[in-house]
């Protein structure tokens, strides 16, 4: 028997992960993005996007960042962005590929979906 509408609108999808950020000295979890958040992602970084207002690691950081439960750790306003600008470019980096990683965005994944 197939799966209902409500039965899917029930069901919590969105992956999460712990990752060990040695700079930080601690776990930061980080959660896929949902489909408006990727779209989202795309426009910005996209190949057809122009210039964006912050690097897409820091954008991914603030956009999967949360706790345990998925309750996003940064609201994504233009003050959360400015200082986690200035923190370390590995932690936020290592962040941010593990947000791609999460959601199959790294070049490694996009071949192998081409390939299927």
């Amino acid at each position: 028997m197939g799966l209902s509408r409500d039965q899917i609108r029930a069901v919590d999808d969105i992956k999460r992960e712990a990752v060990t950020v040695e700079e930080w000295g601690g776990d930061v979890w980080v959660q896929a993005l949902s489909v408006r958040a990727r779209q989202q992602f795309v426009k910005l970084y996209g190949e057809d996007a122009g210039e964006p207002d912050v690097s897409a690691d820091v954008w991914l950081t603030l956009t999967c960042a949360c706790d345990e439960d998925g309750t996003r750790l940064f609201d994504g306003d233009d003050d959360d962005a400015e200082w986690l600008a200035g923190k370390s470019s590995r932690a936020v980096q290592q962040l941010g590929f593990a947000c791609l990683k999460l959601n199959g965005l790294t070049e490694d994944a996009v071949g192998e979906a081409e390939k299927n």
